[in-house]
């Protein structure tokens, strides 16, 4: 659903940004800092979400394996 909804999503910023300086209602500079801000935006928001959902992973894993101890300790009880 990604892979669909990406290249729509880059044609619909992008005509919005042309049609803005086509009307004049935002000078070129103006719609491309508007977009270098966005891009940041999105590649941040993207790099956060992998770190958290690396880390949850990581959290996930440890637990999975203190489980897997505290379980082996009492099965030679």
């Amino acid at each position: 659903v990604a892979l669909l909804l990406a290249p729509a999503a880059v044609v619909l910023i992008l005509a919005t940004a042309l049609s803005r300086i086509y009307l004049g209602a935002h000078y070129p500079s103006d719609v491309l800092a508007g977009l270098s801000i966005g891009l940041i935006w999105l590649a941040t928001s993207i790099g956060l979400t992998e770190l958290l959902y690396l880390r949850r992973r990581q959290d996930l894993r440890e637990r999975v394996d203190a489980t897997a101890v505290w379980m082996a300790e009492r099965a030679w009880e």
